[in-house]
């Protein structure tokens, strides 16, 4: 037997029957089952004055408002707080020691001038430095200084996470009887705000692949260093196989070949006979200030769609020369045969002697 759980709802005052029967897998009812008598009572919303008659009470102390009328009587006509959006970037780098803006973005609605927005930052650990804002602990800020907010260390460079609250809040004035009532709303918002202070250098170089019978392959790596550092990069290559080479690297020992002071964007070349897929380790190495930053690369042989794809090109070539050397050939041959035709005299008939190119 299978058992299926599931919901009915039901109108608040209102008497609902249910009857449950069975059929069988055509259609055919097989069993009458019972009839249930299901009284739902009338919600109550006194403690809300009935909705104001501005609304239904859906439930105990639940008001579902008319059209323009909101609040949770519905005895207003003031829309509730609509917040600006707000976007906040979470920054999460790889590499920092500059300054680095947050970026805040706040979009008001339409000749929304009532608006107010205040924020503050807490978790804050001494070393991170807030450039704008009154600091005691948390920063306070303005909704001008929000959006010039640069973030700083200054000391010992770690890693962190700060916790962004905006605040946002709006006065109205409400009219009661003769009086003019102040109305303030205000709804918070939380963002987390989190960096790295890692001293390593980062380095961008991908696997490569060389083609059949290759002697040469060109490696293009990409180096980046923390924001204002001043060390420089030495690229270390291990495990290089011993019939290759570095053309432009320094042999430390055997097997390995040092690049003395790698530029952010460049390449190196490696010679030799690519037969068989290796692995070297290369290394980024800033130390001892920055540390170092190790990375496998693999050279394969190409797969048959990278190398027929070089193959095609060839092909394409041949084919085009010999278009061209087939044209050449066919207007060599005309021009031969045009020049012996002018040479060549008329030619007579012994029989008759009459020039037969008299009847051509």
């Amino acid at each position: 037997m299978n058992s299926n759980l599931f919901t009915l709802d039901f109108a608040s005052g209102t008497d609902n029957v249910i009857s449950v029967s069975s059929y069988d897998n055509v259609g055919n009812q097989m069993v009458d089952g019972p009839r249930l008598n299901i009284r739902i009572p009338k919600a109550s919303c006194k403690l809300l004055n009935d909705c104001s008659n501005n609304g239904a009470c859906v439930s105990d102390n639940v008001c579902s408002c008319f059209n323009s009328r909101y609040g949770k009587d519905c005895n207003s006509t003031e829309k509730p707080l609509e917040p600006p959006i707000i976007f906040v970037n979470p920054i999460q780098i790889f590499n920092f020691t500059g300054k680095l803006p947050v970026l805040v973005y706040v979009k008001r609605a339409p000749g929304d001038n009532k608006t107010q927005i205040t924020a503050e930052l807490t978790n804050i650990p001494d070393s991170v430095k807030i450039s704008t804002g009154q600091r005691v602990n948390t920063v306070f800020l303005s909704e001008q200084e929000l959006s010039e907010m640069e973030i700083s260390f200054d000391g010992e460079q770690q890693d962190f996470k700060l916790k962004l609250t905006v605040h946002v809040e709006k006065k109205s004035v409400r009219k009661r009887r003769s009086l003019d009532e102040n109305v303030r709303k205000s709804r918070s918002f939380e963002f987390t705000v989190s960096g790295k202070g890692s001293l390593q250098p980062d380095l961008t170089m991908d696997d490569i692949c060389y083609p059949k019978d290759a002697s040469k392959l060109q490696f293009t790596y990409n180096i980046r260093m923390p924001l204002n550092s001043l060390g420089t990069v030495n690229l270390i290559l291990s495990n290089v196989p011993k019939h290759h080479n570095i053309q432009n690297g320094n042999l430390v020992s055997n097997g390995t070949y040092q690049i003395d002071n790698a530029s952010n964007f460049d390449f190196f070349t490696m010679t030799g006979a690519f037969s068989e897929p290796f692995n070297v380790l290369v290394t980024a190495s800033a130390a001892p200030t920055y540390g170092d930053l190790k990375k496998v690369i693999r050279i394969t042989q190409c797969q048959n769609n990278e190398e027929g794809k070089e193959s095609d090109d060839d092909s394409f070539s041949l084919i085009i020369g010999l278009l061209v050397a087939g044209v050449v050939l066919v207007i060599l041959i005309g021009a031969i045969v045009i020049c012996c035709k002018r040479k060549r005299g008329p030619i007579i008939s012994k029989s008759s002697g009459i020039k037969m190119n008299e009847f051509v």
